[in-house]
């Protein structure tokens, strides 16, 4: 499965949202015991919206974007991502009669964050429809979490969509159904005001990583360290194999979203080197200096790097 924590960091009195994952896919063999199948594949993206300057729908400028984290199965996850991400960069303003002047204020015109979740369940939604209905009910599950700022509730928002089939006795009563499967959201409306670390956790192994967190979370503020970081270091400490889980591990990815945009960004670990977007960009020595492979007079840059 994977594992992926979003959090409110409010470090040096600043407050976005941030996000970590791994880069693990695992699959259930024929003896039912979980066996890996890929140690790169990134779990965060940025979900860019998009608006047309014209008329025609030629030009289009992005407006803001928002963090989307998946998880478990992959298949389903990214028919998710994949629908999601090319509809939100084709988005069109009702008065779009007449060219966009290029100082208005186009986030002031773009959907909720709660008008994104809706359309994007309706994604799920059907996507988890015809996976029942192609494969019999065979027991699956994905997440698909939206996470970032909202311009027109200014505020930082995380919700977390979940589908999952049901057990084939109700399952089969409601096989007729539109929705013959289980289908909820999880949502977090972050306090600026709250002095407790807040977070939302989709992926596998929820629980042992929410008391790895409080644990870590306690242990800063005996030592009167900033707590902000915890998420970060268990999943961190995780991928290193400190921490080890069977279904989680590889590369920590890491994400930024503040009120313009959400960046993905790179992280770097003693164990795993620089990496980015899931695959390995570089070596880190003893002396935490890192080194990556130039290609002609170029290379290759996360937005961000988290340590």
């Amino acid at each position: 499965m994977t594992s992926v924590v979003v959090w409110l960091n409010e470090e040096d009195n600043s407050s976005n949202l941030w996000a970590t994952a791994d880069s693990r896919i695992t699959h259930q063999n024929a003896q039912g015991s979980i066996a890996r199948s890929l140690e790169i594949f990134p779990k965060i993206y940025e979900l860019e919206l998009k608006i047309a300057l014209d008329p025609i729908r030629i030009q289009y400028k992005t407006a803001h974007s928002l963090g989307m984290a998946i998880a478990g199965n992959v298949l389903l996850s990214m028919a998710v991502k994949n629908t999601a991400e090319y509809l939100f960069k084709h988005l069109s303003l009702v008065d779009s009669s007449t060219p966009i002047v290029e100082s208005i204020n186009l986030k002031q015109k773009l959907p909720p964050i709660r008008h994104v979740i809706y359309l994007i369940n309706n994604i799920a939604k059907q996507v988890m429809y015809s996976h029942v209905k192609n494969t019999g009910n065979r027991k699956e599950k994905f997440e698909v979490c939206i996470f970032g700022y909202c311009p027109i509730e200014q505020n930082y928002q995380a919700h977390n969509i979940v589908c999952q089939t049901l057990p084939n006795d109700l399952y089969n009563e409601k096989e007729e159904e539109f929705e013959c499967f289980e289908n909820f959201i999880e949502e977090k409306i972050f306090d600026l005001d709250s002095a407790e670390l807040q977070y939302i956790l989709l992926g596998d192994k929820k629980d042992n990583i929410v008391k790895l967190i409080e644990e870590e979370v306690e242990a800063k503020k005996i030592s009167n360290q900033s707590i902000y970081r915890a998420p970060m270091r268990i999943m961190q400490k995780i991928v290193d194999e400190e921490e080890y889980m069977s279904t989680i591990g590889s590369y920590a990815q890491h994400a930024i979203a503040d009120q313009s945009f959400v960046r993905v960004g790179g992280g770097v670990t003693p164990t795993t080197g620089l990496s980015f977007f899931g695959y390995r960009l570089g070596e880190i020595d003893e002396n935490g200096n890192v080194t990556t492979p130039l290609m002609g007079q170029c290379f290759i840059a996360p937005f961000a790097m988290c340590f």
